[in-house]
């Protein structure tokens, strides 16, 4: 219940209106994700790939948020037979900046792909996993603040895709 009540008001604090934007190297977001969730990555032997990272107008601490809730969802929801591996690739697009967080892990329905950005949801498979159920919303809510979009690709038993687009200002 501690971690419910704390979730809730980290996700209430993400509101556009009070965040204050720099120029973010998310190289260094991917760095500082990596040392946070250093013993769960050692722990469940878990591969982390990726490509150059661009640098974007933001807001550090949001952005690190994104990052380590979509980092440690690879690590909780892994396959149960294969050490879990994410590749963060980037690439730009016309006038947008594209980043992929793909991993191994169980994956989910397709069809319950909008429904895990919505507090306390999460696919019909993965229920019985722990957790608050808010993480995806507060990623999504920070995408949001930043102007940009998400979206979610997977297939059960096949890992997930997780898009975020920023556009470029």
């Amino acid at each position: 219940m501690i971690n419910m009540v704390t979730d809730l008001l980290e996700y209430s604090s993400h509101d556009s209106d009070q965040i204050t934007t720099t120029e973010v190297d998310l190289n260094e977001v991917l760095r500082e994700s990596i040392i946070d969730l250093g013993l769960n990555i050692e722990q469940s032997n878990t591969q982390i790939n990726a490509n150059e990272l661009p640098i974007i107008k933001g807001n550090h601490s949001q952005l690190l948020r994104v990052f380590y809730n979509l980092i440690s969802n690879s690590i909780k929801y892994k396959s149960p037979n294969l050490d879990p591996i994410i590749n963060i690739l980037y690439k730009k697009e016309f006038h947008s900046h594209v980043l992929s967080f793909e991993d191994n892990g169980r994956g989910f329905d397709q069809k319950d792909s909008l429904k895990i950005f919505q507090m306390f949801k999460r696919s019909g498979d993965l229920t019985n996993l722990s957790g608050s159920g808010i993480g995806l919303a507060t990623v999504k809510k920070i995408v949001n603040n930043h102007y940009g979009r998400i979206f979610a690709e997977s297939q059960l038993g096949h890992g997930s895709k997780f898009t975020l687009v920023f556009e470029i200002h």
